[in-house]
């Protein structure tokens, strides 16, 4: 499959995730590692479980699409369980930890935290991250409509561990799979993730 030109210098770690088509709501990931100008697979493939409406280059909020592009990841680990080793900083989700996704609110495609128990000034489809298991047991932000952040094209699209069904928008993967994944990053190596079709990969 390869891995698709030119990435950033400094990228050492790249995730490409693929599709045959960009209709289908499941595809391949693997990761590669960089040394010098020289590309190795680092993970074969694994199933990958995308947006329940497939890929999307023009994705907007509550679409059921994956966002089809190249992105940086958060340099966070989100999780309801207990940290696990990594070179990543954990944040430990608890009661009263949100992502907002009401488009038009200050906050919008953010984590946000409010009293437990509260009710937080967003509605929409936003998610209490600590009630939904288990796949935010471990996730990862992937950086997608990030900076700067436009109202109305899509939030909360995370790698998150997987139920064997399609997401509403998010890339999702087995839990042995995402754990490994979060050990093996390095911020240093500036990460990357590629999302795409199979068809279009060298043209990115």
């Amino acid at each position: 499959m390869g891995v698709p030109k030119p990435l950033p210098v400094a990228t050492k770690q790249v995730i490409i995730v693929t599709t045959a088509r960009a209709q289908n709501n499941s595809g391949v990931l693997t990761a590669y590692s960089r040394i010098g100008s020289c590309w190795t697979r680092w993970k074969q493939g694994v199933r990958a479980d995308l947006g329940i409406a497939g890929l999307a280059l023009h994705k907007h909020e509550s679409d059921g699409k994956t966002p089809e592009g190249i992105f940086s990841l958060g340099s966070t680990v989100y999780g309801v369980r207990s940290r696990i080793s990594s070179m990543l900083g954990y944040h430990h989700v608890v009661c009263g930890d949100w992502w907002d996704e009401q488009t038009g609110t200050a906050q919008y495609n953010q984590f946000v935290h409010v009293a437990c128990g509260s009710q937080p000034p967003f509605g929409g489809s936003s998610e209490p991250l600590w009630a939904i298991t288990p796949q935010y047991d471990y996730f990862l932000a992937i950086k997608y409509n990030a900076s700067p952040i436009r109202q109305g094209l899509g939030s909360a699209i995370f790698l998150h561990v997987s139920v064997g069904a399609p997401t509403a928008g998010c890339v999702a993967i087995s839990e042995s799979s995402l754990t490994q994944i979060i050990t093996w990053l390095n911020p240093k190596a500036h990460p990357m993730i590629v999302i795409t079709t199979t068809s279009e990969l060298p043209q990115w």
